[in-house]
């Protein structure tokens, strides 16, 4: 039903050719990581000894990206967590069960056409997360909202955060689209640091959703895209290359 929805949403793609990433990310300190053991042994140049990223540390830069963008004052006691990864070889099984699901869309080609350019470009993404992507759900406990994060669990850099049960409110019927676009851009501008050298590449809306996609002039620079609320301009979140479909299929 949810893919059935997908699709139709996807359908209202409106396509802008306009002309035409820095990154959202946590420096870390050399002791946030945890180094895996390394065993001694016959079998010991085989192990598999690139550091990851402790729990402690994850939960950290969550919660720090999350009070970053939605300017909350989060801590660990006010949330539940739950955090797992999938490795390179995981994920790329995901995104060819993704692209299986992308036949679904031959009736509507203009979806079709922009999921296929979501799904190589996710592809490309994940051909550089060597060391695969760590999913982390923050659930707030004293309301509905939950944060979905998607992490690189070598570096701590943030690809995705996502706002799911979020009630948006406004005081009128809604606000302007010219309003709406102001926001986005002042979301991109806190996301990015910078709006200057980014330009709309495209933007669909489904429901009271709309997401918005920005692309630089830079070589192989990855597609950033901001979702908001309609009614409200309140930011829902932001991904890149389309990070966040991962979530969206891994927890069908």
């Amino acid at each position: 039903m949810k893919r059935t929805f997908l699709m139709i949403a996807c359908a209202c793609a409106i396509f802008y050719v306009l002309s035409g990433c820095d990154s959202f990310y946590h420096p870390i300190e050399k002791d946030a990581v945890m180094v895996k053991a390394i065993p001694k042994g016959p079998d010991a140049d085989s192990a598999d000894d690139s550091p990851t990223l402790s729990q402690d540390t994850v939960t950290k830069l969550s919660l720090s990206g999350v009070n970053k963008i939605y300017h909350f004052n989060l801590t660990s006691d006010q949330v539940r967590i739950g955090i797992y990864s999938m490795t390179q070889k995981e994920l790329n099984s995901l995104l060819t069960a993704m692209k299986e699901n992308n036949k679904n869309y031959e009736n509507f080609r203009a979806a079709g056409e922009v999921e296929k350019r979501a799904l190589d470009r996710l592809g490309k993404r994940i051909s550089r997360l060597t060391d695969g992507l760590t999913f982390v759900s923050l659930q707030v406990k004293t309301e509905p909202s939950r944060f979905e994060v998607l992490m690189n669990p070598k570096n701590g850099q943030v690809e995705s955060i996502m706002q799911r049960e979020a009630v948006y409110h406004s005081d009128t019927d809604g606000i302007s689209a010219g309003e709406v676009f102001r926001k986005v851009g002042a979301y991109l501008e806190q996301i990015q640091g910078t709006v200057a050298s980014f330009q709309l590449d495209y933007q669909y809306a489904y429901g009271s959703v709309e997401e918005f996609y920005f692309q630089s002039h830079e070589a192989d620079a990855s597609v950033i895209g901001i979702t908001v609320d309609m009614k409200s301009g309140k930011l829902i979140g932001f991904d890149k290359d389309h990070m966040s479909r991962l979530w969206y299929y891994n927890h069908e």
